[in-house]
């Protein structure tokens, strides 16, 4: 209860307990952090050590051992003495021994301790060599080995010194018969021990925990004098709080609800500018912006899923005789209402027509090939004929007419819709010199989109 008055009276003094918590166990996590690290690269570091052994000791057993010259260091390998050809000479009269990867890798070991101070040991619960004898940490990691594990790693002190110590089964395999008789393959036949010097590793860790240590305690207090100092200058009551967090809240609320007033009313008006952008401000139909936009999206999308796409070009027949005659206010009606009667055959949601230019008109068509587009093509014509749009001036009829030319490809990878736009260009001309008021498909003669 004392306790618990204490801390009414006096809260900074909870909350500076709980910040030296915090930073306590963030100190805790770090150090533990660091020292993971430590082991993690001494690890790292064996795990090298070990597939360099590995690698020379499968080069060596692939070649069934080498030979080497026999000198002071190295003699003839006794176990060895039941091999034909364990010692030859060479023609010039150089006495040679067969090295296996046992011995190979007992003398790249020495080497390594003489020179790095990387101690390796390669040994087994059933020795052939008396050398290789396992002391008592290596021969736990063999039993280990028996019961199904295959790496085991310790820090620990070797002659008062750290080391890490690393070991990893050896498996007997076929090239490891010749030597080791009485074993099968697949069977643990030892293991490779390797023993990493941490007096540098450890060193550095120690270094680098002492400047943790420096800046956490730097962090700690100075968060103590924020809090001190922080905790001083709350001056105002409860009331007084509560007070300005009403009208802060007021003033959010207030500011929020125009936010919203204020975007939706922006989304509509990008939205209204998006439309009048891409809209033909006579026809109300897709214009050429918006023609050129979606073509090549559409062009890029029949590459990427090889599909088909067909594009048909739209022109009304003596269009400039029938503004001549009834004049342009009637010619706009007229564009008009061949406007609306082809967006009404685009039936499909993908299906697009927008006004070209003047009173030409254009249709994209995803996914649809070469009778389907001629189709398409003759129900425009029919429904614009349909129409029975007066004009008496028309070299070929009554009544209003158009003509087309379709063309459909599905476009290889690199090819440009450019090409695709002129050979439909080139199948209304076609629809035209012909006699209008028809339509007509691409005859590519050899051309490929």
């Amino acid at each position: 209860m004392k306790t618990f008055n204490l801390f009414r009276k006096h809260p900074l003094i909870l909350i500076a307990g709980i910040w030296t918590i915090l930073v306590s166990a963030l100190i805790a996590h770090e150090i533990n952090h660091l020292h993971a690290e430590t082991e993690t690269t001494a690890i790292t570091e064996a795990h090298t050590i070990f597939k360099k052994d590995l690698a020379l000791r499968h080069w060596v057993a692939s070649h069934g051992g080498v030979y080497v010259p026999i000198d002071a260091t190295t003699p003839a390998n006794k176990y060895l003495v039941h091999l034909p050809e364990r010692d030859i000479q060479t023609p010039s009269a150089k006495n040679l021994t067969l090295m296996n990867p046992a011995y190979a890798m007992r003398q790249m070991h020495e080497s390594y301790a003489k020179t790095y101070g990387v101690r390796g040991h390669i040994t087994s619960l059933k020795l052939l060599r008396p050398e290789n004898i396992a002391d008592l940490w290596e021969t736990r990691a063999l039993q280990s080995f028996e019961q199904g594990k295959r790496e085991v790693s310790e820090l620990t002190d070797l002659s008062g010194k750290p080391f890490l110590r690393y070991m990893w089964a050896m498996i007997t395999e076929r090239p490891c018969l010749k030597c080791h008789q009485g074993y099968q393959v697949g069977d643990v036949r030892g293991g490779i021990s390797v023993s990493i010097p941490m007096t540098d590793l450890l060193a550095k860790e120690s270094r680098e925990r002492l400047e943790l240590l420096l800046s956490h305690g730097l962090i700690w207090l100075s968060g103590l004098l924020l809090i001190y100092f922080g905790g001083r200058r709350v001056m105002l009551s409860t009331e007084e709080r509560n007070q300005a967090n009403k009208e802060l809240l007021r003033h959010k609320q207030h500011l929020e609800i125009k936010i919203r007033q204020r975007t939706a009313e922006l989304t509509e008006a990008n939205q209204k500018l998006e439309h009048i952008s891409l809209t033909d401000g006579l026809t109300g139909i897709a214009n050429r912006r918006h023609f050129d936009n979606l073509i090549a999206k559409e062009w890029s999308r029949a590459i990427r899923e090889k599909t088909p796409i067909t594009l048909i070009m739209i022109d009304i027949d003596y269009f400039k005789l029938f503004n001549d005659l009834y004049g342009h206010p009637e010619g706009d009606i007229c564009l008009k209402t061949v406007a609306m009667a082809l967006n009404a055959e685009m039936r499909r949601s993908t299906d697009f027509v927008a006004r070209y230019g003047g009173e030409e008109f254009a249709a994209i068509l995803p996914n649809t090939g070469g009778p389907g587009a001629l189709v398409m093509a003759e129900k425009m014509r029919a429904s614009i004929a349909k129409l029975e749009i007066e004009h008496k001036d028309s070299e070929i009829n009554n009544y209003l007419t158009i003509s087309l030319g379709a063309i459909s490809v599905v476009p290889k990878k690199g090819s440009d819709f450019s090409h695709f736009i002129e050979q439909a260009d080139k199948a209304l001309y076609t629809a035209k010199t012909e006699g209008r008021n028809q339509a007509r498909a691409f005859s590519p003669d050899g051309e490929n989109a």
